[in-house]
């Protein structure tokens, strides 16, 4: 049953399209009740994907020492990084803490996300990133897990550079972008 007048809006303009595209493509109409059947489960998936785990974090939580900054991954797991190693540069990511989002690349591909941000932790949910090639160095598998983590946070080290930590340990330490 449907609960909601926005829902009964959805369902009626569904069944509205349903039989437009059915009488213009001359189906039969005695298949319609066995297509209105699957109207709730459609009505559904469309309501389910529109929720999202992970909310955009409220504009008391921006910090402007992070806050729409392009900062330079310098160390990786411990490793210092290379410029020349990859093949776009050193892996960057931008926190965009009023919208939540996160944003970057991983010094081949580009991503975007969403992320929450409460005091110094982040929680990162779907990151969307492009498939290209890459030549030189591949951090991209640990990359994304890292950010992934469930217990990302960072800090500020003695010299301004940004650590970001899982579970307590330092995974990688970013400087602000000249």
């Amino acid at each position: 049953m449907l609960r909601s007048l926005g829902e009964a809006k959805i369902y009626h303009f569904l069944t509205f399209a349903l039989r437009l595209y059915l009488s213009k493509h001359r189906y039969s109409t005695l298949r319609m009740p066995r297509l209105m059947k699957t109207y709730p489960l459609i009505i559904a998936i469309v309501l389910l994907s529109a929720c999202s785990t992970v909310k955009p974090s409220r504009h008391n939580n921006v910090d402007p020492h992070v806050n729409n900054i392009v900062w330079s991954v310098i160390s990786f797991k411990g490793v210092a990084l290379n410029e020349s190693d990859f093949g776009s540069g050193l892996p960057r990511i931008s926190f965009n803490m009023q919208d939540g989002k996160i944003s970057g690349t991983d010094g081949c591909n580009s991503f975007v996300g969403v992320a929450s941000y409460k005091d110094n932790n982040i929680k990162t949910g779907a990151i969307a990133s492009t498939k290209m090639a890459c030549t030189g160095k591949n951090i991209q598998t640990d990359f994304y897990e890292i950010l992934a983590s469930p217990n990302l946070s960072w800090q500020f080290d003695d010299h301004n550079n940004l650590k970001l930590m899982a579970d307590g340990l330092e995974m990688m330490v970013l400087k602000e972008r000249e």
